[in-house]
């Protein structure tokens, strides 16, 4: 919008002088743009991430996300938003949203308009899986706990309690960027208590190591030994059915030769 001002300017010698001029400018329009950070699983907002706007390659806006969405002031153009550091616990998005504000004051994303710009973050999900060491299924009632170097950390990002009785289904946490430690407390009935400590990382751009090795789908397997009395009744089941299997043959052989004699 142009704004004019006008006055008027005389001089005499020997007078006070006025004056005359004729000023034009001209005011920026501002429009108001939401910006929303979130989880691609909800509709909360995110704390603790940084994002940026841009203007072509010039940082105009940098953002601390809250627990609320934040409200940023811009001329009308066409914008990047784009993120720097990830909330903790959340993969940091690369993508890149770019957004266009009009002078009538719509935000348009892609030629469809929105109300606000929102930016996703996928969250960092660690797996654990109990089986016993010779067995492909999980592996139920043994207590489990994950906690840090110093033994701590109570529940996590979602939270889930850190020690849980393990079932035939694996188990999965939102985890923040760190390493951290699993054992056992209590054995599944019939097998040996581990004395083993898993100790992993959690990586910043959500992968899961141990041993400095990426592990597989970020799931982590923890494994028991059966007692000696299960080692030992198992092995005499198997006894038990070989033989059985054996005579069953022996049987049914000296039957077909004797229907054959």
């Amino acid at each position: 919008e142009n704004y004019a001002y006008q006055g008027l300017v005389d001089y005499t010698e020997g007078s006070k002088p006025t004056a005359s001029a004729n000023l034009t400018f001209t005011a920026s329009k501002i429009i108001n743009v939401t910006i929303s950070k979130r989880s691609v699983t909800g509709t909360d907002e995110l704390p603790g991430a940084t994002l940026v706007i841009k203007k072509g390659d010039n940082v105009v806006k940098t953002i601390t996300s809250t627990t609320s969405s934040t409200s940023v002031t811009l001329d009308p153009g066409e914008y990047t938003l784009e993120e720097t550091v990830a909330p903790d616990g959340y993969i940091r998005n690369t993508e890149k949203i770019t957004f266009v504000v009009a002078d009538d004051g719509k935000v348009t994303i892609d030629g469809k308009e929105v109300s606000e710009v929102v930016m996703k973050n996928e969250p960092i999900i660690v797996y654990i899986s109990k089986k016993s060491i010779n067995g492909k299924t999980e592996l139920p009632g043994a207590t489990l706990t994950i906690t840090d170097k110093d033994g701590k950390i109570v529940k996590d990002l979602d939270g889930q309690e850190l020690t849980w009785k393990s079932t035939t289904e694996q188990k999965k946490f939102h985890l923040a960027a760190g390493t951290y430690y699993l054992t056992e407390t209590i054995a599944p009935e019939g097998y040996e208590l581990s004395e083993t400590v898993l100790e992993f990382t959690v990586t910043s751009d959500g992968k899961v190591k141990m041993d400095k090795k990426d592990v597989d789908n970020n799931l982590i397997v923890y494994t028991n030994t059966p007692t000696a009395e299960e080692v030992k009744t198992g092995s005499f089941l198997i006894y038990i059915i070989v033989i059985g299997t054996i005579a069953t043959g022996l049987i049914t052989y000296f039957v077909m030769k004797k229907e054959h004699a």
